[in-house]
């Protein structure tokens, strides 16, 4: 999956986390009714499992993103098992959950390793536009790069780019930086896109865990709900202090 099925809608996730420092975009994305896709990192959610039970808690979808974030298609058959199947258990041990979706990081993907996530009933999560936040500050990459890929997303948005199928957005919860410039351009997201959904929602995916204790709503069922536009231009939240831009001391820069 790398586009949202539906039109005029964004498929709306966060790699990365969790993170320590994510009250703030959590509470943001609960007063804006938004649910979204977190891709969890298997060594992030033991350091911080109360983080990782608030995204269940909120209403979020919670997917694979390995347990080191590394190349995955560099590793043997062996080692791509274990790096998703102990995250898939270190996230059923927090939060009582086993994801059935995964993210590989950088994109990094071979049709070997599909086969070993399937076989693990994980299904390959992609995008088709990349906010670069990760990278603010490496390489050349400033805060006006990645603004500019948020306003490029948007501009697509208005020209009718997803008349016929929906956009998947890469995003992070890395840092203190990547986390404020996703409440920054949520609105102007809101204003473009019909729809901003989790990835499940965007499928129809009512059962997103192995467990069916827990169930998404149906696309029709979400959209009933989740206003986008009322308001969605206006905004007084004050985001997280930028001021770590790329560096945050709890996590890599270097994670995509």
């Amino acid at each position: 999956m790398a586009w949202a099925p539906e039109p005029r809608t964004l498929g709306y996730g966060f790699d990365d986390g969790p993170n320590c420092s994510h009250n703030a975009f959590y509470d943001y994305l609960s007063q804006k009714n938004q649910a979204t896709t977190m891709f969890y990192i298997g060594s992030n959610v033991i350091d911080w499992p109360e983080e990782a039970q608030r995204a269940v808690s909120d209403g979020h979808e919670i997917c694979v993103h390995t347990w080191s974030h590394r190349y995955m298609t560099a590793f043997t058959n062996e080692q791509v098992f274990a790096e998703l199947w102990y995250t898939m258990q270190i996230i059923k041990l927090v939060t009582g959950l086993t994801p059935t979706c995964w993210r590989p990081p950088l994109g990094d993907v071979d049709d070997r390793v599909r086969f070993i996530a399937a076989q693990l009933n994980l299904e390959t999560i992609l995008w088709r536009y990349n906010s670069n936040d990760w990278e603010n500050g490496i390489g050349g990459v400033t805060n006006a790069t990645v603004e500019a890929n948020y306003a490029a997303l948007v501009q697509a948005a208005n020209n009718g780019t997803f008349n016929t199928r929906g956009a998947i957005i890469l995003a992070h919860e890395l840092n203190n930086y990547t986390m404020s410039t996703a409440i920054e351009n949520y609105p102007r997201l809101a204003a473009a896109f019909d729809y901003i959904v989790p990835m499940c929602v965007a499928q129809n995916k009512t059962y997103p865990y192995v467990e069916t204790s827990v169930t998404m709503p149906t696309f029709s069922q979400y959209i009933a709900t989740h206003k986008l536009h009322a308001g969605a231009d206006t905004d007084s939240n004050e985001p997280p202090n930028k001021a770590n831009a790329g560096n945050d001391d709890n996590t890599s820069s270097q994670l995509q």
